[in-house]
């Protein structure tokens, strides 16, 4: 193998940027524009040539250190264990770079570097392909080992907390980390996507809405100090309670960085999945006004044309079992009155339906009082959807809406999205 080679070159030169950073500033933080190349070359080279993933080495590198195969170094071993502990990133890569982030700031990034190309230099054949591997080298080891030393030296100050995209990206967004005044609700809404909390919706009269330092496409990212993940969808409103009269702690990952405007772009596939617009979100239009602003904000799909049959109370029951009896019962029940001409819209949070010929929105539902929905066997032309008159876990009364249409594609597009809907069921807080 060459001597040389580009990711060192590239690693030279980043460091030699962190140490004039260092020596203007006393130390490198977050917002150096430095440390996002920096992060990636070193990812690069200790993830080059190597059989399986360099998190796996790294991780069994600390267990011997423990039992005392090779000496120890704590500062590694703590490295180590935040990496691994940490609920916010799932993947090995994510766990290596926050490995590499907690080692740039305890010093000890050439612990693991220094094992592998002095001590295991006659073993590194089981981790690495020597033929394209830097580390598995013995003089490209060693030059990488005097960069990362020399990195060893300098003052970085990174926030280890701030993880949570790690396992897509090395880019860090900006974290910031409101306390509130103590109250019952904080006034945001947020949905559960790829196990993150986007906000999809501020009360324009909350407190979270003050000086808008609560906005639309912001992530959730800890309430009280939980680190909010989608298997505590529905207990939100729990960790509020426990902290009754008390100031409420939000660490909140900003999708427009405050200080220069730029998008923070992992969270743009965030509001796809949402079926946010971003350009809805950047005119600020504010939020829950009225009607019409909120149609502007979340645009109007052009719901299905369809037929409104009628509706029936159908008691304490609210599955899907409930509504063949329900369009059976409306059938054999009907009166004189004729269906109705309507348009049937899924949007954000629930769905609306609007008359034809006025315009006139007759009922509308949210997704969280929506229990089912479904086509029936015995009339293929009709549909319904189940709704509670509270939320699903919380409702004691459910009614069910029928519908009808000769359209088979209609039907199918307004279930997929009632079905949809269910998925990213949005929460209060």
């Amino acid at each position: 193998m060459s001597i040389t080679d580009p990711l060192i070159k590239e690693l030279k030169a980043y460091t030699f940027r962190a140490t004039q950073e260092f020596e203007n500033n006393s130390e490198i933080t977050d917002t150096s524009e430095n440390l996002l190349p920096l992060c990636s070359t070193l990812e690069g080279i200790l993830q080059k040539g190597f059989i399986g993933h360099c998190w796996d080495w790294l991780e069994e590198l600390k267990s011997e250190m423990e039992k005392g195969v090779i000496s120890r170094s704590f500062s590694f071993i703590r490295a180590v264990d935040t990496a691994k502990a940490c609920h916010k990133i799932k993947t090995p890569t994510g766990r290596l770079r926050l490995l590499i982030r907690c080692c740039l700031v305890n010093k000890c990034l050439h612990i693991p570097i220094e094992i592998m190309v002095r001590t295991y230099k006659n073993h590194g054949k089981q981790w690495y392909d020597n033929k394209c591997s830097i580390l598995g080298d013995e003089i490209l080891g060693e030059i990488f080992l005097s960069v990362v030393l020399q990195l060893s030296t300098l003052c970085f100050k990174l926030d280890i907390s701030n993880a949570r995209f790690l396992d897509s990206t090395f880019i860090v967004p900006q974290c910031v980390e409101i306390e509130f005044v103590p109250c019952n609700s904080l006034g945001v809404t947020v949905t559960f996507i790829d196990d993150k909390a986007l906000i999809v919706q501020v009360d324009e009269k909350s407190v979270a809405a003050e000086d808008n330092q609560v906005e639309v496409g912001d992530v959730l990212d800890e309430l009280n100090g939980q680190i909010l993940k989608a298997e505590m969808r529905g207990k939100l409103n729990n960790i509020m309670n426990k902290s009754k009269s008390k100031p409420i702690s939000v660490r909140l990952i900003k999708l427009i960085n405050k200080e220069d405007d730029s998008i923070y772009p992992p969270i743009k596939p965030l509001l796809r999945k949402a079926n946010i617009d971003l350009a809805d979100i950047k005119r600020e239009v504010p939020y829950d006004k009225n009607e019409k602003e909120i149609e502007g904000r979340y645009p109007l799909r052009g719901g299905p044309r369809v037929k409104y049959v009628g509706s029936m109370v159908i008691g304490s029951e609210g599955d899907v079992k409930q509504i063949e009896y329900a369009v059976s019962s409306l059938l054999s029940n009907k009166t004189d009155t004729e269906p109705v001409e309507v348009y049937v819209e899924c949007q954000e949070l629930g769905l609306k339906v609007i008359a034809v010929a006025t315009g006139k929105i007759l009922f509308q539902n949210s997704f969280m009082e929506i229990s089912s929905c479904g086509q029936t066997r015995k009339y293929p032309n009709y549909f319904a959807y189940i709704a509670g008159d509270n939320i699903c876990n919380l409702a004691k009364k459910f009614t069910c809406y029928v519908f009808e249409t000769e359209n088979n594609n209609d039907i199918q597009t307004i279930l997929q999205s009632i079905g949809q809907g269910f998925q990213r069921t949005h929460f209060a807080v």
